[in-house]
């Protein structure tokens, strides 16, 4: 983490310890599985929600077709990257 993350983080500490996520440890095939689909996929989760919040689509009617397009971006291999490193955290 930057010193910019870390004062942030410092920031909150006071306010709300209790609910603090724990810092990640990637390995380097992870950071690259999180560089690669990370983007991709918060473009797609930012498209969706527009649509769904103003009424541009219906969510239900639209949610295979979202969930299809995240899993052709990678978010079985993100999730996995996130749950490795967090697993080893433990």
């Amino acid at each position: 983490m930057n010193e910019s993350g870390k004062a942030a983080q410092e920031m909150y500490m006071d306010v709300l310890p209790e609910h603090q996520l724990p810092s990640l440890n990637f390995t380097q095939e992870e950071s690259d599985v999180i560089s690669r689909c990370d983007v991709n996929i918060a473009t797609v989760v930012k498209e969706y929600a527009q649509k769904w919040l103003f009424g541009k689509a219906d969510v239900d009617a639209t949610w295979d077709e979202y969930m299809k397009k995240m899993n052709s971006m990678g978010l079985q291999d993100l999730i996995g990257a996130y749950t490795s490193a967090y697993e080893r955290m433990r």
